[in-house]
This record gives C-alpha cells, sequence and structure tokens, in this order.
C-alpha cells in the first residue's frame, strides 16, 4: 500500500493544487522526495527541532478590539516547549509535527490587574511544529496552537546549508493590545537533520 499525504499551502495550510491539471498534489511518504533547495539526495526525511530558554507570558493584557477587557492564558497542560521534537518531512520542502491533547485557554477579566474575573474562554488544541525551506537560503520556524498563537516564531531565516540551523532567536513577544498572539517569548531554536 501506497502511503501519501496532501501538500498543503505553508500560510494558509490549504491543500495545493497543480496549476495545469487542478488536481491535489499529493507527496508519497515511503519514497524519496528531494527539496529542491538542498543536494539531490541529501533531503533529510526528519528533523530534529529544539526550543530552550522561552518564557511563558504570564501577565495580564488588554484585547484592542474589546478594550475593556483583558486576559490570562491557561494551559492545559502546560505544553513545555523548552525541548526537542522530531519533525517528519510532510511535502519536499516541509517538515512538521501535530502533537494533540493541548489546550490554550484564557480567563477573561474587566481590569488591567486581572482581578475583576469575567469568563474563560477556550478552543485552540493541539501544537503545530512546522519548519518551511521556502527559498534558496531561507526558512520559516514555527510552534503555535493550530497556527494562531505562536509559541516560536523565526520568519525568513537565512540559511546556507540543507536544513540545519546553529541557533535563531524566537521573534515572539508576550502581546500587548492583541498586536500580537503569542504565549511564550524569548528563547532560540535549533535545527540538526537526522
Amino acid at each position: 500500500m501506497v502511503r501519501i499525504r496532501h501538500q498543503r499551502g505553508p500560510s494558509t495550510l490549504k491543500r495545493m493544487r497543480d496549476v495545469t491539471t487542478g488536481k491535489i498534489m499529493a507527496v508519497d511518504l515511503d519514497s524519496d522526495v528531494d527539496c529542491g533547495y538542498c543536494p539531490a539526495g541529501k533531503t533529510p526525511k526528519k528533523i530534529i527541532l529544539t526550543l530552550d530558554d522561552l518564557t511563558f507570558c504570564d501577565g495580564c493584557y488588554r484585547r484592542n478590539y474589546e478594550p475593556w477587557r483583558w486576559l490570562k492564558w491557561i494551559l492545559v497542560p502546560d505544553p513545555q516547549p523548552n525541548r526537542p521534537v522530531t519533525l517528519t518531512q510532510t511535502t519536499a520542502c516541509q517538515w512538521k509535527k501535530v502533537e494533540e491533547d493541548y489546550l490554550l485557554e484564557w480567563d477573561w477579566y474587566n481590569d488591567a490587574e486581572c482581578t475583576d474575573y469575567w469568563a474563560r474562554g477556550s478552543g485552540f488544541r493541539n501544537l503545530i511544529w512546522q519548519v518551511d525551506r521556502k527559498a534558496a537560503n531561507k526558512l520559516d520556524i514555527r510552534v503555535s496552537y493550530l497556527g494562531a498563537h505562536d509559541i516560536f516564531r523565526a520568519t525568513d531565516v537565512s540559511i546556507e546549508g540543507c536544513i540545519e540551523i546553529a541557533s535563531v532567536a524566537n521573534e515572539t513577544t508576550c502581546y500587548i493590545e492583541m498586536e500580537e498572539h503569542s504565549v511564550y517569548t524569548g528563547g532560540t531554536g535549533t535545527i540538526v537533520a537526522i
């Protein structure tokens, strides 16, 4: 039996279609698929993405489209992102892992000190760890709750080899006025091919 996976766009996560035929594109997971930005036959099937020194955003943050509401994050359970995770090649130039059963919740408050409780919100399950090689010398790294609330993000990372990165800084910041939707901030990431 041939195992396949649909190719998905790196930003939209929608299924990609061949522009000529209109057919949904897929990757045979059991064959060697080279990323065009790596030397022939050298694209790794698996990589290890390690995050280190990330800090949980445990403050009280204002919501910009409801400026009278403030929130605090609640992690069920805490994903403890300061760890190595093995990602598997899902398309020619993408590696990914989805970890299920992580729920992101938040408590709403009526004040900037988060003492006047109003209600609880929730809805973001599953962590997505993803690396996309997107150009001859660039890649993106993102770890988030379903692509909505970031734990780690590094975009347009300069790279010379196929996929390995010695160290890259996290671009996320704990959000202020809902400009960022980040749950963690700071820290670094490394990538090693296995």
